[in-house]
């Protein structure tokens, strides 16, 4: 939920990296036209150097695209990408018989997409040279057969205002991509703001909870955690664990967890801190925290966080005392009818409570929970997520060990 300044603009230079090399994709199908065109007669353009034009701009494009595929030199791309297109710009725009000038604004264009003035001021200094090469180049051609004039007054008069141009131009894109990036960053900036104030809403419930019942608290903050490593698991391992869900899904689950048990504060302290054990109709009481936990959540978060966000915590706070066979509570939902957040929530808050010191028990050690765990492997939990657990006891052991 929480992103970073940077790690905002990285991702959107990625996405950008993706678009630009589509753009150049299209490029590289402009010097085509201009062959097609000269071998028709509508150019003027030497049909070899037409020929070398193609097959530069495409060597180019198949550089350009398996350095983007293959993610080499990711942070330099950008530079190595805005230059490739300057080279095909130049290639025409200063040719005697084409002279697309207005091309030459097209390079900073495209950096301005990246937000970054860095990438822009090199974007706007390689297109205001290859301008002035450009006037440079077509000088003995143009001045005297165009404007009548020697190529030293036709570079100084033509070169002069186009550069005039080219710095107001240059000034105009470098503003905007400055005043773009501190909009972005300053807006990024506030909503990590508003993420940090509402992460802290949830674990001020998590507190609420632990001043009715020494336990719940703890629990809360350790089951967390242990979603936490769950999560991570399940996200570096896909092979394994075939969900349908995004990395985002899976940051949003973990942070949803500290509000599985929010119900509990609508049950009476006589019962959540009773020293023994529960009668049955205590313990239908106390199994109401599931469902007031979901009511809690919707009368209370659905207007301040995201929906996404909203909807996992509620699916964890309504369903983590489902089982997998069917004979959990509240609604007895069976196998992947159950929410895979309540199914990831439902064995990182058993085996807490197993590890766990109670008024009435004593804690298990970690090898009793794990013989636990595989002992309901199938009836109880989702037998992957049994096995995840396995495999992340190194993890689990920084909180139980």
């Amino acid at each position: 939920m929480k992103n970073t300044a940077n790690e905002l603009l990285y991702k959107h230079e990625l996405k950008i990296n993706r678009i630009v090399s589509i753009i150049y994709g299209l490029l590289c199908l402009f010097p085509i036209l201009i062959y097609i065109m000269s071998v028709l007669g509508y150019y003027n353009y030497p049909i070899v150097m037409g020929m070398v034009a193609i097959g530069a701009t495409w060597v180019m494009g198949i550089i350009l695209f398996l350095l983007d595929h293959f993610h080499i030199g990711t942070k330099n791309f950008k530079y190595i990408m805005v230059t490739a297109i300057q080279i095909i710009v130049f290639m025409y725009s200063s040719d005697f018989n084409i002279q697309i000038t207005a091309l030459y604004m097209l390079t900073p264009m495209f950096a301005l997409l990246y937000f970054n003035p860095k990438i822009t001021i090199y974007s706007c200094v390689i297109a205001t040279l290859s301008m002035i090469a450009g006037v440079i180049v077509t000088s003995p051609k143009a001045g005297p057969e165009l404007w009548h004039v020697s190529p030293i007054h036709y570079i100084l008069t033509t070169g002069g205002g186009r550069l005039i141009e080219m710095i107001f131009a240059s000034g105009i894109v470098i503003s905007a991509s400055s005043i773009t990036r501190s909009l972005m960053i300053s807006l990024q900036q506030n909503n990590d703001k508003i993420s940090s104030m509402q992460s802290g809403l949830v674990y001020s419930f998590a507190d609420m909870i632990e001043s009715r019942d020494g336990t719940t608290g703890e629990h809360v903050k350790r089951t967390s955690q242990a979603v936490s490593y769950i999560t991570q698991y399940i996200m570096t391992h896909p092979e394994k664990c075939r969900y349908k869900l995004s990395k985002a899904d899976y940051e949003l689950i973990a942070m949803a967890a500290p509000l599985h048990d929010i119900g509990k504060m609508k049950v009476p302290d006589a019962i959540l801190s009773k020293p023994g054990k529960l009668t049955p109709e205590e313990y239908e009481i106390i199994k109401t925290h599931s469902e007031e936990g979901a009511k809690i959540i919707d009368r209370t978060m659905s207007q301040i966080e995201d929906p996404v966000y909203i909807n996992f915590a509620r699916e964890m706070a309504l369903s983590h005392h489902e089982k997998w066979n069917g004979e959990g509570y509240p609604q007895k939902l069976k196998g992947e009818e159950i929410p895979i957040s309540a199914r990831i929530m439902a064995v990182a808050d058993v085996f807490d409570a197993l590890c766990s010191a109670r008024s009435y028990k004593k804690a298990f050690t970690m090898d009793e929970a794990y013989d636990i765990l595989r002992e309901n492997s199938g009836t109880h939990f989702e037998p992957v997520l049994v096995d995840v657990m396995l495999n992340i006891r190194e993890e689990l052991e920084t909180i139980y060990g």
